[in-house]
């Protein structure tokens, strides 16, 4: 692990992708985290969720979309030999 605390978002995803006490295996659960996550909110229809949310839900949803989109794009490349 890192000694450096992390300050961002970026920061703390990388250090988690490069510091993980499971090497590979830690970097592999946090994409499928992602896509996960991915996958169950671009499915939402933001018409059926009531109530006032603080995230505009269409937004969220086309994050959801757009990072689906681009997990899916990256996956389809064939992988790179070491």
């Amino acid at each position: 692990m890192s000694k450096q605390q992390p300050e961002t978002n970026e920061e703390i995803i990388s250090n988690l992708m490069q510091f993980n006490p499971y090497g590979a295996l830690g970097q592999i659960f946090i994409m499928e985290a992602i896509r996960e996550y991915a996958n169950n909110v671009s499915a939402i229809d933001p018409a059926t969720i009531t109530g006032n949310p603080i995230i505009n839900l269409a937004a969220w949803v086309g994050v959801a979309k757009d990072v689906k989109q681009r997990l899916e794009e990256f996956q389809k490349q064939p992988c790179q030999e070491i």
